[in-house]
């Protein structure tokens, strides 16, 4: 007699939801090129806009707001930095990318508000203010883009650039 032994292939499909994609890029200058002075922004694309996630961003960075699906990074010192999103739902998180910062060869950046503006446009009278401000020491407002008025380094960095526009 002779045995027939019948073997049953289980196919395990190991499936991993997928909960959105994230990018990221530089919102000065080139995309890919990542200064000191720089801001890099996060970006999650999903399906679910309300779903919950949390940027996992090193220390020594300044991220504007962790728990939103763009936000905006600041990154100190010449280096490569691992970022990732963590999906609060499932506690899972996403693998590093790595980005890597370099020394801006340019310090400062121009800031710009549009302080008063006639309804008329036909005298088309425009009343702006605009400074220099150094990245990394701006204030919160000159940072989220709200400033109406120039920090105390804001006024000092300017009134030493202003000569070199003379």
């Amino acid at each position: 007699m002779r045995l027939k032994c019948r073997f049953i292939f289980i196919l395990l499909l190991v499936i991993r939801v997928s909960h959105g994609v994230w990018r990221y890029r530089s919102l000065q200058g080139p995309e890919d090129h990542f200064t000191t002075h720089s801001k890099i922004e996060l970006e999650f694309i999903s399906d679910d806009p309300d779903e919950l996630i949390e940027w996992q961003v090193p220390p020594a960075c300044q991220c504007l707001n962790t728990s939103v699906h763009t936000s905006q990074v600041t990154c100190p010192t010449p280096e490569q930095y691992g970022f990732t999103v963590k999906y609060l739902a499932t506690n899972e998180t996403d693998p590093v990318r790595y980005i890597t910062v370099s020394e801006n060869q340019f310090c400062f950046s121009w800031y710009l508000v549009v302080s008063s503006q006639t309804s008329d446009w036909t005298t088309a009278d425009l009343t702006v203010r605009i400074w220099v401000i150094d990245e990394q020491h701006m204030s919160s407002e000159e940072m989220s883009q709200s400033a109406v008025l120039p920090s105390h380094v804001g006024i000092w960095t300017a009134s030493k650039t202003a000569p070199l526009f003379d």
